[in-house]
């Protein structure tokens, strides 16, 4: 809305009608003096118009000069909602006291947006985070120090590499990046090392980087064997220590064992769900229901509550709780040996990762209450590790 449009808002406009005479030399007598018209319309006998309420009575007299009769048929404006509800002492009351609560309230930081996200962390524990460094709902916003929590932040936060808070009346804009991290190619950082195996084994293959080879495939290594030396000659028949690398594959054996018991005591779902929720104004949490008794697993939902599209420092909090009852398992062989090789598959992933695995073989069995799966394995992989040592001088 231009600037005009809301004085004349303020200060009140009237819209009429002028009929007969010659009604339409009034604009341009109002013109002349410096009265404008708004939206004018023409009708059947004349034209309809709106003008600022403190000028209508010289548009009275410019209608008497033309012989047109004028009619008020609309008023708007401040000014006359003001006179219309000038006894209505309470209404003004209340209006000064929501202004004077408005005024206060804007003093304190209401809403938190956080733009970015990184890889450890979630936007909640983002939240509480800024929190436990003084950025939470309901503070003064004179007593933020945006800087000192950026620092505290950049500090505590190993995959930071920028943080901004930006302060906007009750508003502040959190943008985080996460920090780009390269990779270090593997090595004692040129310092003189030997390469040693990291298992017992048969050495399949050798790629030699830096250094003197001190094996060759086919030959038997154990854990801790010289596989590839620092030293190196060069061709006037001298010697030079060096940092050895390189990539010797090995083929050696692993064991793995997992137990299931066949009867054991568990927390199952009973399939009654319970909802509590609760409302965060300021950081404070309002519980609206109590929480169930005993063990559960529990699920949160947040949402902010919003008017017109504006955020309130105001957050839902819905909590599922799924109740939990302890029950006796019971399991056959059968479903203990499915259960015991999912479990084996996962633990093969984090011990047998990098490995290629040649050979497997399975055994299960029964032990008392217990089914016990081992698995034997052939593998094969890289088990060149780089150990550092000092040189005398």
């Amino acid at each position: 809305m231009k600037m005009d449009q809301l004085y004349r808002r303020f200060r009140g406009t009237v819209r009429f009608t002028a009929e007969g005479g010659h009604a339409l030399r009034m604009p341009g007598l109002l013109a002349a003096d410096g009265i404008p018209l708004y939206g004018v319309t023409p009708t059947e006998l004349g034209f309809e118009a709106e003008i600022a309420a403190e000028y209508y009575r010289k548009a009275a007299k410019a209608a008497r000069r033309t012989g047109t009769r004028i009619r008020l048929r609309e008023k708007h404006g401040i000014s006359f909602w003001l006179f219309r509800n000038r006894k209505r002492r309470g209404l003004f009351a209340g209006i000064l006291a929501a202004v004077l609560v408005m005024a206060f309230l804007s003093r304190f930081l209401w809403v938190v947006r956080i733009d970015g996200t990184l890889e450890h962390y979630t936007e909640a524990q983002l939240r509480e985070q800024l929190r436990e460094y003084g950025l939470r709902e309901g503070t003064l916003v004179s007593e933020l120090d945006a800087a000192s929590i950026e620092q505290s932040m950049m500090i505590a936060n190993d995959d930071l590499a920028f943080i901004a808070v930006n302060l906007r009346g009750s508003t502040a804009e959190v943008i985080v990046r996460p920090r780009t991290r390269i990779e270090e190619e593997p090595g004692t950082g040129g310092q003189p090392a030997n390469v040693v195996s990291l298992y017992d084994g048969v050495v399949r293959s050798i790629e030699v980087y830096s250094g003197t080879p001190q094996v060759k495939v086919g030959d038997t290594v154990c854990a801790g064997d010289l596989l590839i030396g620092a030293i190196v000659e060069t061709t006037n028949g001298r010697s030079s220590v060096k940092q050895a690398s390189g990539r010797v594959m090995i083929e050696h054996e692993e064991d793995l064992a997992v137990a299931v018991p066949l009867t054991e005591q568990m927390l199952l779902p009973t399939g009654e769900v319970r909802q509590v929720r609760s409302l965060e104004f300021c950081g404070l949490e309002i519980p609206l229901g109590p929480d169930p008794v005993g063990e559960t697993r529990t699920e949160t939902r947040e949402h902010r509550l919003t008017a017109f599209g504006t955020p309130l420092p105001v957050v839902l909090i819905v909590r599922e709780h799924s109740l939990l009852e302890e029950q006796e398992v019971t399991r056959t062989e059968a479903e203990a040996e499915a259960l015991a090789e999912q479990q084996l598959a996962e633990l093969e992933q984090t011990q047998l990762g990098q490995a290629e695995v040649l050979e497997r073989v399975l055994t299960g069995t029964v032990d008392g209450n217990v089914f016990l799966l081992r698995g034997h394995y052939l593998v094969l992989e890289d088990a060149a590790l780089e150990r550092q040592f000092e040189v005398n001088q």
